[in-house]
């Protein structure tokens, strides 16, 4: 595309082509709206005045609102205050301890909290990923996970992009890839944010059954509560555990509350990512209100409830 002598880059385009579509759709009134309630019921809101169904809410399990998350989340700024300002590689507010712990149960696995799971991801793959492993990524694995990937470019980390969901390119790389690097890292959702359809966990495991340098980087934040075990998710509800899968997931979706989960096959990566992750340094921690109202979700979790919740939304 030529702008008088000048030709425009292709990140360029992308930005005039991202406005182009920001303007429209607020002018369509379906993109970048602010709610109008005083109070949120979470199935209405009112925008321009008329009341409406509410259809964009990722709280499948209606959590952001139940009374023991607020509960929870009153008991913990009570005894806490509105932030505990610290960096957590020097102190902790006890609450991560209890929320950590609690998620170890659910998915019977180490699981390190993260202010969000995009945060998680930073800290994660620079650990995880080293200099002689190759990344495959599926092309819709969610942004978040492609942010990370983009820092080891820096570090000359082989990265390609497959097409969705398919398995026979993928084994083709795999076997490729294998010849010259020590690891091969396959990055992927297990429920798909755009378009709501699901990885084939089943079939993964079995490549990484026949591959031995084939290690699976999944988030599964669309998928967690409303499916599996102990609400543990939809990758979980297909496989409980692998030692070469790392799993990775959201508390602000349907777990009701807010942060991200990175759940590990063993103890020794969990130490290294918990105590020296970049973001785990360097961010301030999730406040004492919303790791009150997680402990509080992650109660209800570990409890029978949880599989009534499922049948209600299954239902």
């Amino acid at each position: 595309m030529e702008v008088g002598n000048s030709v425009k880059s292709k990140h360029e385009q992308i930005l005039e082509l991202l406005d182009e579509v920001s303007i429209s759709g607020k002018k369509l009134g379906i993109i970048l709206q602010t709610l109008e309630d005083d109070e949120f019921d979470g199935r209405h809101v009112t925008l321009k005045g008329k009341k409406l169904k509410n259809f964009s809410s990722c709280s499948y399990l209606g959590l952001d609102l139940d009374q023991r998350l607020m509960g929870g989340a009153i008991d913990a700024i009570t005894r806490f205050g509105v932030q505990f300002s610290s960096s957590r590689s020097y102190l902790s507010s006890p609450l991560y301890g209890e929320l950590e712990d609690k998620l170890a149960k659910i998915f019977d696995a180490p699981a390190a909290v993260f202010n969000t799971t995009t945060l998680g991801h930073l800290s994660n793959l620079p650990i995880l990923i080293g200099d002689e492993d190759a990344i495959v990524m599926d092309v819709s694995v969610h942004s978040s996970v492609q942010m990370a990937v983009s820092l080891l470019k820096e570090r000359n980390i082989h990265v390609e992009v497959i097409r969705h969901n398919r398995l026979d390119l993928l084994e083709d790389r795999v076997k490729e890839l294998s010849l010259t690097h020590k690891k091969i890292w396959y990055l992927s959702d297990g429920v798909y944010s755009m378009f709501g359809d699901l990885a084939p966990v089943k079939e993964i495991v079995k490549l990484m059954d026949v591959y031995e340098q084939l290690n699976l980087y999944i988030d599964d934040a669309h998928g967690m509560s409303w499916s599996g075990e102990n609400g543990s998710g939809f990758v979980r509800s297909e496989v409980p555990k692998h030692d070469r899968m790392y799993l990775t997931t959201s508390l602000g979706k349907a777990f009701g509350a807010s942060g991200g989960v990175m759940i590990f096959p063993n103890d020794e990566e969990f130490r290294r990512v918990h105590d020296y992750g970049k973001t785990s340094i360097f961010s301030i921690q999730i406040p004492p209100p919303i790791l009150g109202a997680a402990v509080a979700s992650a109660k209800i979790h570990l409890s029978s409830e949880i599989y009534t919740m499922q049948k209600q939304l299954q239902d």
